[in-house]
């Protein structure tokens, strides 16, 4: 069974609604937006991405430990990363 998952969201980041099309100068005018420094939104971005791919790579593990290899989390781990990257 397929779900399709609308892409818009309800509140935008920066001047963008849909997720897929979020990049950083998004949270840069997203912190223009609530009077941020933008030094402070890229902080708050990378101790974030820092922390959702060790827990994306800490629950991958655990799931082979316990129900051995899924290639759905290996697959997520490295889009994480990729993602990072961007």
């Amino acid at each position: 069974m397929y779900i399709n998952i609308e892409p818009l969201m309800s509140m935008s980041y920066g001047d963008e609604l849909n997720y897929d099309k979020i990049r950083l100068d998004n949270f840069e005018l997203l912190a223009k937006d609530l009077n941020l420094q933008s030094e402070i939104m890229y902080s708050i971005l990378s101790s974030m991405t820092d922390e959702i791919s060790d827990i994306a790579f800490d629950v991958s593990n655990n799931h082979k430990i316990l129900y051995h290899d899924a290639l759905c989390y290996d697959g997520l781990v490295k889009l994480i990363a990729q993602t990072e990257k961007n």
